[in-house]
């Protein structure tokens, strides 16, 4: 949630640099670089500080310390997901809202067939949003200049 300073103005500026036809894939990089930057620093503040980071949260008598770097990882995932929507709909691009269900129905009905505990939820938020992204990537590989290396090494990319 540390990013969200980044991810909240960004639909307007994306949308607002759109209508002035200049150019906006800058800003998507930037945007995904520092989103990045934070989820990292995040996890590894939870990594290296589970124990302090689950009593302030949550108190000394529940004990989630073995949960809170993959539930950091999960929402580092989310962050930098929740980036791809608003800059595909700030260019009113919606073919993205394909994969996104697909995989949200996938997510949705994993959680129904497996939900027996906290651990195995996690698991599926960090499957489910690591196969967004992934989509994601693909699907804004031009903006992220991934389509230019594939015509340059050939289809090994």
């Amino acid at each position: 949630f540390a990013s969200s300073f980044i991810t909240a103005p960004f639909f307007p500026k994306v949308s607002s640099e759109e209508a002035k036809k200049k150019e906006t894939t800058t800003l998507l990089t930037s945007a995904l670089l520092y989103t990045s930057m934070i989820t990292l620093a995040g996890t590894l503040t939870y990594y290296l500080f589970p124990e302090l980071i689950t009593q302030t949260l949550y108190g000394k008598s529940f004990s989630l310390n073995n949960l809170i770097l993959p539930f950091g990882i999960a929402m580092g995932l989310y962050s930098l997901n929740t980036l791809f929507v608003n800059y595909n709909l700030a260019l009113n691009k919606k073919g993205f809202l394909t994969f996104l269900i697909g995989i949200l129905l996938l997510e949705i009905g994993l959680l129904l067939l497996y939900h027996t505990n906290l651990e195995t939820i996690i698991k599926i938020l960090i499957g489910s949003n690591a196969l967004l992204l992934a989509a994601f990537f693909y699907y804004n590989r031009k903006e992220l200049g991934l389509e230019n290396k594939r015509k340059q090494y050939g289809n090994t990319l």
